[in-house]
């Protein structure tokens, strides 16, 4: 998700942090050993560079991988690659927004339940920000349509229902607050309703559940109670909403100095609801992966902290078919190089059974992740220099004394301002030779 993590990683550096709350951490447990093993890693890319940004499967055993293609001193493009259930590349394609003298930003990838469409959110800089989704045909790559809204607009993740249609989630500017939005659109790209919730916000990712229900995850930032207007850090916000734009409950949680859902939000076979993020302590200037667990009903159920001493923080997160919690994302504490991918198991109770790094010598990152009917888990990721190695690594985790806030901010009906996007699509001549540089990773664990 964002800007590519070549550049930077990504801190909260989008709101403001003081401490507010104390907490008592716990350790649940450590130990050293791993189960997981590594199918296949797929290093995809060109002589010039790559950063993964989402992973998708689809039910034919195909992978899509989305993110930016760099060339020189020239705008991002957005890639979008298929593999194919083997492991070779299907097609691979780059997206080019109209007039784009900046930047060109991958968000996430989503396929219909069915298999036949592939959808990517993503961003490109006029001025301001314009926010797209671009519906591709899985079958050779050709953009079937393109949409864009602003202005200074920001998609998060995407979602696709049973239906057909499209969830988008993000933030966009209004008056003088950035504020987070979902979208509803028809599978032909009409919008079919365009809600924001009327509080400071951003937008980070989406999830449906089985009965249709839309579940909005993002950051919000924290009041502060001794200063009328202001804020002192940032919470974690989840709304869960229904098919027809109505609120169903709305929900923050405290935790450390701030809290974020940048690893996502994903929904159980039972019902429940898992966010993903980091964690932020300005004390101690340590950012750690953070795994929150809701029940159906908006209960916050448990809270979790991964990571050491140096910089950790969720990417992704997925609940398999048997239940397990699986978190992807990039550890600076552990690992072989600089930086390395991670992945952790967590069983519905809140253990972590199961945890591995991924990387080289270099800066390695994990930054999504999706399930396959298999049951092997792919993340989508960024390598730099081989060999790379899986690894096995801490399985200590820690908890917060969290405050489960329940606001109430109503979601409000605005015009969308969406029209057609107008980008161009292009061919790319990417390789899975692993060119030097910064390059795609698709990784295929079996836990």
């Amino acid at each position: 998700m964002g800007h590519s993590k070549i550049i930077k990683r990504r801190l909260l550096t989008q709101l403001p942090f003081a401490a507010v709350f104390s907490f008592l951490l716990l350790t649940v447990g450590a130990v050293p050993t791993h189960a997981a093993t590594l199918v296949s890693q797929t290093i995809w890319g060109t002589p010039e560079h790559e950063s993964s940004d989402g992973v998708a499967t689809a039910p034919d055993g195909s992978r899509y991988l989305t993110g930016i293609h760099i060339v020189g001193f020239d705008p991002p493009q957005i890639f979008l690659v298929k593999f194919a259930a083997n492991g070779s590349i299907a097609w691979q394609e780059t997206w080019d927004g109209p007039d784009s003298f900046f930047n060109n930003s991958a968000r996430d990838v989503a396929v219909s339940p069915d298999g036949s469409a592939v959808y990517v959110t993503g961003s490109f800089f006029i001025n301001p920000n314009v926010a797209v989704l671009l519906k591709f045909n899985p079958a050779d790559g050709s953009l079937v349509w393109d949409r864009s809204w602003g202005g200074n607009a920001n998609p998060g993740g995407v979602a696709v229902g049973s239906d057909g249609s499209v969830y988008v989630v993000g933030s966009v500017l209004l008056a003088v607050d950035q504020q987070m939005f979902i979208t509803k659109f028809a599978s032909d790209g009409t919008v079919l309703w365009h809600r924001v919730w009327d509080t400071p916000a951003e937008g980070q990712d989406v999830a449906i559940d089985a009965a249709g229900n839309v579940y909005g995850a993002g950051v919000t930032p924290r009041p502060d109670p001794n200063n009328p207007g202001g804020f002192l850090g940032s919470d974690v916000a989840l709304l869960k909403v229904d098919s027809n734009g109505n609120m169903i409950w709305q929900r923050t949680v405290a935790a450390g100095e701030g809290v974020d859902s940048r690893g996502g939000v994903t929904v159980a076979p039972d019902g429940s609801v898992y966010v993903a993020g980091g964690r932020f302590d300005e004390r101690t200037s340590d950012l750690n992966a953070l795994v929150l667990k809701f029940g159906a009903d908006g209960s916050l159920v448990w809270n979790r902290n991964w990571g050491g001493r140096s910089g950790d923080a969720a990417g992704g997160i997925v609940v398999r078919a048997d239940g397990a919690v699986l978190v992807s994302g990039d550890t600076n504490s552990f690992g072989s190089g600089s930086d390395d991918a991670f992945l952790l198991r967590f069983d519905p109770n809140g253990k972590v059974m199961d945890a591995v790094t991924w990387g080289g010598s270099g800066i390695d990152h994990g930054d999504s992740i999706a399930v396959e009917p298999s049951g092997n888990v792919v993340i989508g990721g960024t390598a730099e220099v081989p060999p790379y190695s899986l690894l096995g690594t801490s399985m200590r985790t820690s908890k917060d004394k969290a405050v489960l806030g329940v606001p109430s901010f109503p979601l409000v009906s605005v015009d969308s301002g969406v029209v057609p996007a107008g980008g161009a699509v292009a061919a790319i001549a990417g390789t899975t030779n692993d060119d030097s540089g910064f390059d795609a990773a698709l990784l295929v664990i079996a836990p």
